[in-house]
């Protein structure tokens, strides 16, 4: 169990920072390399890569212009800053709009 632990770590690891660095891999590839990098069946990886690749998943998988099977990150929506006003000093020690010292 815990060489299964280990190996999808080193596996998941190596294939995220791997598609950081150059964007995508192409499907086979990874499940080739990683079975080589953590140490595991070309099977078990595939079973790895299912997860990553699901619809919760941080990956997707799609094809190319030739049909080949690649792995990219999701993208991800654009989404309006969520970056909220700074609080004022007097809003934060509770001193706003008259509330004064509310203690006995």
């Amino acid at each position: 169990m815990k060489v299964n632990i280990l190996c999808e770590r080193v596996f998941t690891d190596w294939l995220l920072k791997y598609i950081r660095e150059y964007h995508f891999i192409l499907k086979q590839e990874a499940i080739n390399s990683g079975a080589f990098v953590a140490g595991c069946s070309v099977a078990t990886i595939h079973r790895y890569l299912a997860p990553l690749t699901s619809m919760k998943g941080p990956l997707r998988e799609a094809r190319d212009e030739t049909g080949t099977a690649i792995i990219s990150f999701r993208q991800q929506p654009k989404m309006k800053s969520t970056k909220k006003k700074p609080r004022s000093r007097a809003v934060m020690l509770g001193h706003d709009k008259g509330g004064g010292n509310q203690c006995g």
